[in-house]
């Protein structure tokens, strides 16, 4: 079973930024970048568009909120 996927756009949303600060950290810390905290490793690539689990989403969010 696939679970819940997401892209940039959802992703952004989940954390409450816009899409163009998420896609700027993740080109940043793609290049090698110092980036803290580190984004997850998207789980594929497709067109260029990093796609992660939901539950990546979600973890990266509790990370930055500090819970």
């Amino acid at each position: 079973m696939i679970p819940p996927l997401v892209g940039i756009k959802e992703f952004a949303e989940l954390l409450g930024w816009d899409k163009a600060r998420l896609s700027t950290k993740y080109n940043r810390q793609r290049t090698g970048a110092n980036v803290r905290p580190l984004l997850p490793e998207p789980v594929q690539v497709l067109a260029a568009t990093p796609i992660w689990t939901l539950e990546q989403a979600k973890a990266y969010k509790r990370i930055i909120d500090g819970k």
